[in-house]
């Protein structure tokens, strides 16, 4: 068993059967210090916890972990807790701590995924930094264990490493040439970076037992046909202005209360309680206006502002509407835009086990989960609407053919914290 093997076996028996699997940085932290340690054979004060990174008279910041060469440091760690996207303010600072050390190389990993990262110049001369790997911890990725031998300390040198680095540049604009075409408008260059001809072909095997599930699933089937009426009753009704304002503050209270009986997940739970407390008395004629002003401002927003028309209505003062959370207007936003997906908890588990990076505001998410579905969607040649594509979910997170196919192809299960 080489290095690489051997982190992911220890990484992944550690989410297995501890307790604490990585769900806080700094479990994580000290034990992949030790990994380091332990599994690649570097020196304990090779391997430096929170290293004091100065930035001239602002205060001192510490990286995670960094490695040190020659009393020198040579590659920076950043971790985040198991599961957490590989994105946000956090990336600015990691991509300083680089930049300070003056070093090359940079790791990110939240025990899920990881991403090698390279600072170099690029063909037209300008010092670029990105990442240039992203793999999940599996142990016969070929990538993986080309790292863990090169990361290993009697192999490891700069120049190692840097080519290493070089190669998977190569390679990339190689696969780029070749990798089947796909376009927005706007462009989405942030999840067209992460796309491959291999993560399509393994979506489209997907789509094929899914569909094959959901025939021979009478429960599944009726929700799908259940959603898809509601949804249709929620564009006769919620959608519709001038019956909206033809409407009497009683009737529009009788149609709010049918709502949940429409759009299936506020059926149960927290929602519809949520959306009935618009409904108290002194509430009513207010809510009746306000949610006028909203449907309006949903029903004319540009195409191009669909993605963040979510955030205007669950934020702005202009339309807020306290009791209307995001759970209710995800779904009218799917009845005006089909192609903008709901994204909740059980849509993150879905991209992170994929090993995408989806973003991390709301806006960013539904964006890159559009984009997402709208390839593949594509590329099985329109035969499966929106709704039902989403709903795959929930097949790869609950079935057992979804699991399995789940833990064979990408090496983990949806939302389980023991892989």
């Amino acid at each position: 068993m080489d290095n690489w093997q051997k982190l992911c076996e220890a990484v992944n028996n550690r989410l297995r059967h501890s307790h604490c699997s990585f769900k806080t940085e700094k479990c994580f932290e000290n034990h992949l210090a030790e990994y380091l340690r332990y599994i690649f054979g570097w020196n304990f004060d090779e391997v430096r916890q929170q290293y004091t990174v100065q930035f001239g008279h602002e205060k001192n910041k510490y990286p995670d972990i960094v490695i040190l060469q020659n009393e020198k440091p040579t590659i920076v760690f950043e971790l985040k807790a198991y599961g957490q996207p590989l994105a946000g303010d956090e990336i600015t600072q990691f991509q300083s701590y680089i930049k300070q050390l003056s070093v090359r190389f940079g790791i990110l990993t939240n025990s899920v995924a990881l991403q090698l990262w390279y600072r170099y110049f690029d063909d037209d001369g300008n010092e670029s930094l990105k990442p240039v790997l992203t793999l999940r911890f599996d142990k016969d990725n070929s990538d993986g264990r080309r790292l863990g031998e090169i990361l290993t300390k009697n192999n490891y040198s700069n120049n190692a490493l840097a080519k290493f680095c070089d190669e998977l540049i190569a390679r990339r604009k190689k696969e780029a040439e070749n990798r089947k075409e796909f376009k927005t408008k706007p462009a989405n260059p942030f999840m067209e970076e992460q796309m491959s001809n291999e993560m399509d072909e393994k979506i489209e095997v997907m789509i094929n037992i899914y569909e094959e599930w959901m025939k021979n699933d009478d429960y599944e089937h009726g929700y799908c046909r259940d959603y898809l009426e509601g949804m249709s009753w929620a564009k006769r009704n919620l959608l519709d202005e001038a019956k909206l304002t033809s409407m009497t503050d009683k009737e529009y209270e009788e149609m709010i209360r049918e709502t949940p009986s429409h759009l299936t997940n506020l059926r149960f739970g927290f929602g519809a309680m949520q959306l009935f407390s618009t409904l108290k008395p002194g509430l009513l004629h207010d809510s009746h206006k306000s949610f006028i002003k909203a449907i309006h401002h949903l029903n004319t927003i540009p195409k191009e502002d669909r993605f963040k028309v979510l955030q205007d209505l669950t934020n702005s003062p202009d339309y807020k509407i306290k009791g209307m959370s995001t759970s209710f207007w995800s779904e009218v936003i799917r009845c005006k835009f089909p192609d903008v997906p709901l994204v909740n908890i059980k849509t993150v588990d879905f991209f992170t086990a994929l090993g995408l990076n989806i973003g991390v505001t709301p806006e960013e998410k539904t964006r890159n989960v559009g984009y997402c579905y709208s390839r593949w969607q594509h590329f099985h040649e329109g035969k499966i609407d929106m709704f039902r594509l989403s709903h795959m979910e929930h097949f790869a997170k609950e079935s057992e053919d979804g699991k399995r196919y789940m833990l064979e192809k990408f090496g983990t299960i949806v939302g389980d914290n023991t892989y």
